[in-house]
């Protein structure tokens, strides 16, 4: 378990790293037939289909001003855990901002 609440930590780092000043971050968390569906949107720029894709690999880092620290390992982390797991995951735009997601199978 404690693999997860590393994805957990990263997504939710990330979302705060990258949220507008004034802007909003929402977790969602639901039960989807038989997989339980995580996700962390922030109010943000949205991001080009290429770095939809980028941001899962390893040392992609963000050019901003606000990146200045990041290794640009975080969201790789998550991904190799995430496979691991069996997940389906990603990142996509939405109205204000980007979300980024994954389904877990649930154990029965």
């Amino acid at each position: 378990m404690d693999r997860m609440e590393q994805v957990l930590h990263n997504l939710i780092s990330n979302a705060k790293k990258f949220v507008n000043a004034g802007g909003n971050i929402h977790l969602t968390l639901r039960s989807e037939k038989d997989k339980l569906y995580f996700s962390v949107y922030n109010d943000a720029p949205h991001l080009s289909n290429e770095e939809l894709t980028a941001v899962w690999q390893k040392f992609h880092r963000d050019k901003s001003e606000r990146n200045k620290h990041g290794s640009g390992l975080g969201l790789a982390i998550c991904a190799q855990i995430l496979s691991r797991q069996g997940a389906d995951y990603g990142a996509r735009n939405k109205d204000k901002g980007v979300e980024f997601y994954f389904r877990l199978p649930l154990l029965r």
